[in-house]
């Protein structure tokens, strides 16, 4: 099953960071994910063109129109070479400007850092070229090949850590150099499935003009968001690497990395929702759409919380057991970054309905604001003295302006019923989290002093959680059409 091997990747991926941070250490492990971060402010396009290129692909698929497909992937491919030359000359002039001015890095870790900053430069273009690719697998909802590449790149990370621990290659330059060469491999294997299983999709080198002003007009806007998004990430990385240096750089990518893994589970259903989104608008069929938002944005904030409220009252074992010592603010860090992220999932699939319409610039332009502003509230907020976790509240507040904005403008956009998604979807979210909290309550109450045991208070919080969604959550509706999903993809992978 796809959810099963995305949690297995949960696992793995939460192994590999623990063994990492052993053998790089605090300070190093810091370094790498700021210098990291400040490649990724210049690779915002990846993920913002491939949910680009994944819409018009998607689109096309809508329409049954084999020879749109076609054109719509090769211009996809001359777009990508483009915008990857221009991340390298991003990367080559501000990045190196930002590196030696106001990176905060020890003296005696200069060379390994940049030995960082290069080879991820280069692991960003190759994979922005590769996002065609991607794009072209998710339009088709190929989930389980994405599922089994997914495996691959983890197990792959995996043979990096132990690498290092039992080597002497256990310093921070060749973790990097390891790291590019795995990502490497990773997407040599994606063209290769591609290739094979879509041969239809081969770059052809036409260049058709209308299309391509069509998607560079999209994309452009896309990219505005997601630049927004990586720069509310990384930035606030930045901004904390500023005043608190690595230390507090590591807790922050150990909370993130774990709220990662939470959201990976619903970051996959989006993926196989999605293209549907775009099919039914294509298709003109405004009511599915709709329909298809209100359930999918519901299921997305039930699976991320069924995961994520046992991981968020057991987070200090859970921690214990993972990394065996906790670096300080990472326990909290975990638990306000996981409450931020179920704010934020409020807003559900509303993004990616935008994003179906074609027509985001309106929708870009105000939420991409409120979004930036979250840098500057976390400057002003450390300026004046707060401590780091202020940053985690700015952005709990930045997320529920978001949500506000996006029931307002996809009202204006497609039709959106606000009343209906407040009723249908808000408050039934907000039973589920207000139930769920109850009987955690009571189940205090009822062990006094003497705790359940902890794997037992997880299974139990588990369950909780999940009967709380299935029965309060969901109507009898929605738990046939969710189980009629699941047995779809089931008897997909088998036949």
């Amino acid at each position: 099953m796809l959810y099963f091997r995305m949690a297995l990747l949960m696992v793995i991926s939460f192994y590999t960071s623990r063994v990492v941070l052993n053998a790089l250490g605090v300070d190093d492990y810091g370094i790498y994910n700021v210098v990291g971060g400040i490649v990724a402010m210049f690779s915002f396009v990846n993920s913002s063109m491939t949910v680009a290129s994944n819409r018009f692909l998607a689109f096309a698929i809508g329409k049954d129109d084999v020879s749109l497909l076609k054109r719509t992937y090769s211009t996809s491919v001359i777009i990508h070479a483009g915008v990857s030359l221009l991340v390298v000359v991003l990367g080559e002039t501000a990045g190196l400007w930002y590196f030696y001015h106001w990176l905060n890095v020890p003296e005696s870790s200069r060379v390994a850092a940049m030995w960082v900053y290069q080879l991820s430069i280069v692991s960003a273009v190759i994979s922005i070229n590769n996002v065609p690719i991607m794009a072209l697998v998710t339009a088709h909802e190929d989930m389980t090949a994405y599922a089994y590449v997914s495996l691959l790149e983890g197990f792959l990370k995996l043979g990096i850590a132990f690498l290092l621990s039992v080597t002497v290659l256990g310093n921070l330059t060749a973790y990097a150099i390891m790291m590019a060469l795995a990502s490497a491999m990773v997407i040599a294997v994606w063209r290769i499935y591609a290739h094979r299983k879509y041969p239809h999709c081969r770059f052809t080198g036409k260049f058709d003009k209308p299309l391509f002003k069509e998607l560079y007009g999209f994309i452009g806007w896309q990219l505005v968001g997601g630049l927004s998004w990586i720069l509310r990430n990384q930035g606030v990385s930045l901004v904390l690497n500023f005043f608190f240096g690595p230390a507090l750089n590591t807790a922050r990518a150990l909370a993130v990395q774990v709220n990662g893994g939470i959201t990976g589970l619903v970051g996959n259903f989006q993926m196989a929702t999605n293209p549907q989104l775009v099919k039914n608008y294509a298709a003109g069929d405004l009511n599915a759409m709709q329909l298809l938002l209100f359930r999918s944005s519901k299921m997305s904030f039930m699976l991320l919380f069924v995961a994520a409220f046992p991981v968020l009252i057991e987070a200090e074992p859970l921690l214990r057991l993972w990394l065996k010592e906790i670096p300080d603010f990472a326990l909290l860090f975990v638990q306000l970054i996981i409450i931020a992220t179920l704010i934020d999932s409020l807003s559900g699939t509303m993004q990616h309905t935008a994003l179906a319409t074609g027509k985001i610039k309106k929708y870009t332009q105000i939420v991409t604001t409120i979004l930036l502003s979250d840098i500057l509230f976390v400057y002003i907020a450390f300026r004046m003295g707060f401590p780091p976790e202020a940053m985690i509240y700015v952005e709990m507040v930045i997320y529920f302006m978001a949500f506000i904005a996006r029931l307002l403008i996809s009202r204006k956009l497609y039709g959106l019923s606000i009343s209906g998604f407040l009723r249908h979807v808000t408050q039934r979210e907000v039973l589920v989290v207000a139930s769920s909290a109850a009987v955690f309550l009571l189940m205090r109450l009822a062990c006094g002093e003497h705790h359940l045991n902890f794997i037992i208070e997880f299974i139990a919080l588990f369950a909780v959680g999940a009967l709380s969604c299935a029965f309060i959550g969901l109507t009898r509706q929605e738990r046939q059409w969710a189980f009629s999903l699941i047995s779809s993809r089931l008897r997909r992978k088998t036949a």
